[in-house]
């Protein structure tokens, strides 16, 4: 999974209940746009944020010490190597 682009963020809040309203205080006067929701759903929101991002953080992380194993001899591999499969199980 990818970071969730702010169009995903935003179906999510929907999906778990988040309202958004518009308010016009008056025509000359600035819209207000907000989202309501219980603190559950806020909370359920930024756990799905979250979680999408570490998920891509730790992706990123593993496939840079795969690539640098592919760089070294192969006596240095094995610290590389360990460090990727290591991360591969903070993914799991």
């Amino acid at each position: 999974m990818t970071t969730p682009t702010r169009e995903q963020v935003i179906e999510w809040a929907k999906e778990i209940g988040f309202m958004r309203y518009q308010v016009e205080l008056t025509p000359l006067e600035t819209t207000i746009e907000s989202w309501a929701g219980s603190s559950d759903d806020l909370t359920q929101l930024a756990t799905l944020a979250m979680s999408a991002g570490r998920e891509q953080g730790l992706r990123e992380a593993k496939e840079v010490c795969e690539a640098l194993s592919t760089k070294v001899y192969d006596h240095a591999k094995p610290p590389y190597l360990s460090c990727a499969a290591a991360i591969e199980q903070l993914r799991a």
